[in-house]
């Protein structure tokens, strides 16, 4: 059981979301939340419905999407996210329902941290605070950059 707890905090030192932490701060970020599996087809966030955590991708692949409704004739795939990423952090930033619904495309690790808990060891260490927010900072401001990349992209008829 150890090595599945070194494993797994191990890959979380190399997470986006805690870059910038010392070992010590990353540890006692890791002491508030845990490795959990996850088999290949698991949706674990639901779009629209309340979401407590947030995700951090140890190991496989997740799919980050909207469902099809009967407002949206078909899924779409929104983006794809690997070792180092994390989702769940509109939610934990903004308190509302999840945009989006996340599933695994394989079997992953995933560690889960309540939004709580969050708050908790922001509020035991200011610095860890100050480090993950910018880094939630600096990942949303790179998603909005390649939307307009994308938009930019697109070419209107004339």
């Amino acid at each position: 059981m150890v090595k599945t707890i070194d494993s797994a905090f191990n890959a979380l030192l190399e997470n986006d979301l805690i870059r910038g932490l010392s070992e010590e701060q990353s540890r006692e970020f890791y002491n508030h939340g845990k490795a959990v599996k996850a088999k290949s087809g698991t949706v674990f966030i639901n779009e629209n419905a309340r979401n407590r955590y947030i995700y951090l991708v140890l190991s496989g692949e997740v799919e980050v999407f909207l469902p099809d409704t009967a407002d949206r004739f078909s899924k779409v795939t929104l983006a794809r996210r690997l070792p180092g990423h994390y989702v769940g952090e509109y939610s934990f930033l903004d308190g509302s329902p999840a945009s989006a619904s996340v599933k695994t495309i394989s079997d992953c690790v995933l560690f889960q941290i309540p939004h709580h808990e969050v708050d908790i060891v922001f509020r035991e260490d200011h610095q860890v605070g100050q480090v993950i927010y910018r880094n939630l900072l600096v990942n949303l401001v790179d998603r909005l950059r390649e939307s307009h990349q994308e938009l930019d992209a697109i070419q209107p008829f004339t």
